[in-house]
C-alpha cells in the first residue's frame, strides 16, 4: 500500500477529487446501508484515502469507511483494531485523537517506525498527502488497526 499512497504526496484539488470520485464509484457500494454516505469535497478525507489505497490495492478485510471513528468500529467487530501501538506494523493504520479526549479525529499508513518515531502517510494531511513524523508513545495516537498486508 505505501507505494501507492506515495504517488499521491502533494496531489492538489483536483487529485483529491479524483480520489473521492474512485470512493464514491468503487466503495460506497461496499458501505453498511445505515453509513451509506458519499464523500463531498468540503469534508475531512484521511479515511476516505485509505479506503482509496487498500481497494485500489485489493487489501481484503478492510474496515473502508470516510469517517474516523466508524472505520475504528468496523475494526472492533473485526478484531483487527488494538490500542497498543507496540507491535504496529508498515501498512497498518495508525488512529488519531488530537485531544486525547475520545474524539477520533485522523489515520494514516504507517510508512516506517524507528525506536522512538513513526513515520505516517495520510491524505488531508495540510490540504493534501503527505508524512508524518510523530514520537511514540504519544498520547495523540489512540490506537492501530492491523491489516493482513505484506
Amino acid at each position: 500500500m505505501i507505494d501507492l499512497a506515495m504517488d499521491f504526496v502533494g496531489i492538489g484539488y483536483q487529485g483529491k477529487v479524483d480520489l473521492m470520485n474512485y470512493y464514491n464509484k468503487n466503495i460506497y457500494p461496499l458501505i453498511d446501508k445505515n453509513r451509506k454516505y458519499k464523500i463531498q469535497p468540503n469534508d475531512n478525507w484521511c479515511a476516505m484515502f485509505c479506503s482509496v489505497i487498500a481497494h485500489k490495492e485489493g487489501v481484503n478485510n478492510f474496515p473502508h469507511e470516510v469517517s474516523v471513528y466508524y472505520m475504528v468500529e468496523k475494526a472492533k467487530k473485526m478484531g483487527i483494531f488494538s490500542k497498543d501501538i507496540s507491535n504496529a506494523k508498515v501498512n497498518d493504520l495508525i488512529i488519531y485523537d488530537w485531544k486525547n479526549d475520545g474524539t477520533l479525529n485522523h489515520v494514516g499508513i504507517l510508512l516506517r517506525h524507528g525506536n522512538n518515531h513513526f513515520d505516517v502517510i495520510e491524505g488531508n494531511y495540510r490540504g493534501t498527502v503527505g508524512v508524518r513524523s510523530i514520537k511514540v508513545p504519544n498520547k495523540e495516537v489512540y490506537g492501530v488497526i492491523h491489516l493482513n498486508v505484506s
